[in-house]
């Protein structure tokens, strides 16, 4: 009797629907994406390092110019020939080896960070630049074309410069005009001189 009372309670229940509702917690917000740090700008890398040398392979004390259409930038080597100039700032451009004694080498289309590189001078030949005036200017000089120095003169203060044997181009200019120009002929051991009167 007490089982069908029991029977006859749950009967109600079994037509019910019972609706279950889960809930998930709430997933926490994503952080804000951190702003994505700047690329870091590439290093300019305008230098060269390596070695002067004799005919005979002695290294040897020199100064090495790294020559653009910019201007140039110099350094020394020390008593083993060997440079390490920085800041040509060009990612190609000439080098310019000359020494006391009026030897002379030159690198053309040497590409930026190159390295090792093996400079052998051999003898030049010398023009001194003479600039009249009261203002300075830019001094380039050309050979077959190829600027092979360029640099700032002063008024009434010579520039004493080594350069390959042939013609050569000797330019007074300032900025993007051109002040005064001559060509000369130089042989090995020869030294010209070259006057412009005025800067200006």
């Amino acid at each position: 009797m007490k089982r069908a009372l029991v029977l006859a309670a749950l009967a109600p229940l079994a037509s019910c629907v019972v609706h279950v509702h889960i809930h998930e917690a709430p997933k926490p917000e994503k952080p804000p994406e951190a702003a994505a740090a700047p690329a870091p700008s590439p290093q300019v890398v305008d230098s060269a390092s390596g070695i002067v040398v004799d005919e005979q392979g002695n290294p040897l004390r020199a100064r090495v110019a790294a020559i653009t259409d910019g201007g140039s930038m110099s350094c020394g080597t020390g008593a083993d020939g060997r440079f390490d100039l920085s800041n040509a700032g060009a990612s190609t451009f000439l080098l310019h080896v000359s020494t006391k004694d009026d030897r002379i080498a030159i690198q053309p289309d040497v590409r930026a960070g190159a390295t090792d590189l093996r400079l052998v001078v051999k003898p030049g030949a010398v023009t001194t630049v003479k600039l009249g005036g009261s203002t300075q200017a830019r001094c380039a000089l050309f050979r077959d074309g190829t600027r092979v120095e360029d640099f700032t003169i002063h008024p009434d203060k010579p520039a004493r410069v080594v350069l390959p044997p042939g013609d050569v181009r000797v330019r007074i200019y300032d900025a993007k005009k051109v002040l005064g120009e001559q060509t000369i002929h130089l042989e090995v051991g020869a030294h010209e001189t070259v006057e412009f009167s005025s800067a200006s």
